[in-house]
């Protein structure tokens, strides 16, 4: 009788559904449990493979067993996760199998036959995801530790301070050179006929010739959906980024591109590289001349260039490209003062999400995405993200009430708003949305001031807020009124603001949802530090009322916050050292009522709990 276990992973949605729940090591467990499930589990050991290369390791390309292991299972395999070192070694490995008289992908002009192979590999034509690392910096061995060590690397070009170290036989000297990588990429490509998901990482193109290679490569790639490609930023041209899109096949559905810092391995060794050279464009990059077909099928679109300054002409064919796409973020250093707003949401009139961010403002702040928020069709919009990094700007060039009426327009629909510039919004404004957005998720408004009566002069529309970041000023000025010696009777004024705390804190412990409270002006996004002795904490908020009911206190009043992580800006308790003592009630009552609480610098760390204490950063910043 077949056993029970053999059964259950013979279902092949079951056995995908469970395999993806177990690391590597736990499926080789159960291969060694039996033959029948040896025979059972190993299609699925091979199904997501990873090869990187390690300087303290066996390497595939030093393995024998490995690489017969591997030549009988590579149909097996699905996704592939690998670095440079690797992807030369398979397209050695590869070569060695197909009897061809043209040259191998692999060959460049100048490079003799690569050398014989342990193993010949299959190609891996059931692939349907890559991602590849193709980092400058690479642990590699010693001399004395490699057993395959056939090679003529002069090494007395190395630096004085780098060890003389070498790569595996199959890799030439020239294996690091940008031109040679992309080449090799491209031949890469062409061995996966069924991807749909590419990931590159850490690469860079600096000529036109390289350009126009990878431009080739993925248009031929008729089944791509996702395309996720990272340059490094030390080196290659800003037009680059711009013709990955522009060279994307109609079939794609997401692109996310994004020039990010190169940090090297830890403990690896530097291969000498001319990074002058690395970094020197030889020719212009000319991206929107690539564009051809429309990405119809486009839906998201994620591009962060930081280090170059985007033309008019390539900006607006971006958008021309795209006509389906829904999810937009966008990061550039400077985009072009003549946007035309209505003109993109004519052309992509199906956008829902809109994230941009704007690093260097010469003359004005970006007015652009309001414009285009304002003419998309009314309640579509779901997310507005705003920042600008440049405070240069001239605030009376951005009118607030664009602001204002292109969140007007999508009152029912909008679920986070995330808006972080110099031009200080209204406090109408932002208090309409609290009255208005009853969808609204997050809300988080950096550099505008919110009145307290404009806070809590209508109930908010939203009871799911997941994130509230808001300056509201209680306007009780700078000294605690628990301060003050008796008898401390209230004047007329006082009883009004106070009577609008109370409003303002049964509205937030109503969001029985909330993760991320912050309140306060010029401390938002530092929870970790004290709050400074010349700023009041908000009043009565983490101080529970007292018998007799002379000094108020409403922290019963966010009883309801049990989802609560992280709580920062001016919020704190209302003492002479900023800090709850060990044994005050209301550390008590935190501990009960916000059970996930990260600690924060008012509060007895002797009392929390350990999964909750700081390490290497205080909160988790992305929530």
């Amino acid at each position: 009788m077949t056993p029970a276990s053999a059964c259950f992973f013979q279902i092949p949605e079951l056995a995908a559904y469970v395999t993806a729940l177990l690391n590597p090591n736990d499926i080789l467990h159960l291969m060694q449990t039996s033959h029948r499930m040896h025979a059972t589990m190993e299609p699925w050991f091979y199904h997501h493979l990873k090869t990187i290369y390690a300087s303290d390791k066996t390497n595939l390309c030093e393995s024998l067993e490995g690489q017969k292991a591997l030549a009988r299972n590579i149909h097996y395999i699905r996704t592939w996760s690998t670095d440079l070192m690797n992807l030369i070694f398979f397209l050695h490995a590869t070569t060695a199998t197909t009897a061809t008289t043209s040259a191998p992908p692999l060959l460049t002009a100048g490079e003799s036959s690569p050398p014989p192979v342990l193993v010949p590999l299959p190609p891996m034509t059931n692939v349907t995801k890559l991602a590849l690392s193709l980092c400058r910096d690479t642990p590699l061995k010693k001399a004395s530790e490699n057993r395959h060590f056939e090679s003529n690397w002069d090494g007395q070009s190395l630096a004085p301070d780098i060890h003389p170290i070498v790569p595996c036989q199959h890799f030439p000297s020239n294996f690091i050179q940008p031109t040679r990588t992309i080449d090799r990429l491209c031949g890469t490509l062409r061995c996966f006929p069924k991807l749909r998901k590419l990931d590159l990482h850490y690469f860079c193109i600096n000529d036109s010739r390289s350009a126009r290679n990878l431009s080739s490569a993925l248009q031929e790639m008729s089944s791509l959906t996702h395309l996720e490609v990272y340059f490094d930023t030390m080196g290659g041209h800003s037009g680059a980024v711009l013709m990955v899109l522009f060279s994307c096949p109609p079939s794609v559905r997401s692109v996310t591109i994004e020039k990010v810092e190169y940090k090297p391995y830890k403990h690896s060794y530097s291969w000498p590289v001319d990074y002058y050279e690395m970094g020197c464009v030889t020719d212009e990059i000319v991206a929107h001349g690539l564009a051809r077909t429309p990405l119809i099928n486009l839906r998201d679109l994620r591009i962060k260039e930081s280090s170059g300054w985007v033309k008019d002409e390539d900006f607006h064919s971006m958008f021309r490209l795209c006509p389906s796409v829904v999810n937009v973020d966008w990061k550039f250093h400077s985009i072009p003062h003549d946007v035309d707003g209505p003109a993109i949401a004519r052309m992509c009139p199906k956008i829902c999400n809109i994230t941009f961010q704007s690093i260097f403002v010469s003359r004005d702040p970006n007015s652009w995405p309001y414009e285009l928020a304002e003419t998309l069709p009314e309640n579509q919009l779901e997310t507005l993200n705003h920042r600008e990094r440049d405070h240069r700007c001239d605030v009376a060039l951005l009118n607030t009430e664009l602001v204002g009426r292109a969140m007007r327009r999508h009152t029912l629909t909008l679920r986070e708003i995330r808006i972080d510039h110099k031009v200080p919004n209204s406090s109408r404004e932002i208090a309409f949305v609290l009255e208005s957005c009853a969808s609204l998720e997050v809300l988080s408004v950096i550099q505008s001031t919110l009145d307290l009566g404009d806070s809590v002069a209508s109930p908010w529309a939203s009871s799911s807020l997941t994130l509230l970041e808001l300056d509201i000023d209680t306007r009780l000025g700078s000294k605690p009124y628990y301060f003050r010696p008796p008898p401390s009777r209230r004047s007329g004024k006082e009883k009004r603001i106070f009577g609008q705390l109370e409003i303002l804190y049964r509205q937030i412990g109503k969001q029985k949802n909330l993760r991320v409270l912050q309140l306060g002006k010029g401390y938002q996004g530092r929870g970790d530090r004290k709050i400074p002795e010349d700023v009041q904490p908000y009043p009565g908020m983490l101080r529970l009322s007292d018998r007799n009911g002379i000094v108020p206190g409403y922290l019963d009043m966010l009883a309801e916050l049990s989802k609560l992580e992280k709580i920062g800006g001016d919020i704190g308790p209302e003492t002479k050292d900023r800090k709850l003592a060990a044994n005050a009630a209301e550390v008590d009552w935190i501990l009960e009522h916000w059970p996930r609480l990260y600690w924060v610098k008012f509060l007895p760390l002797s009392r929390w709990p350990e999964n909750l204490k700081p390490r290497t950063h205080l909160f988790p910043m992305s929530m």
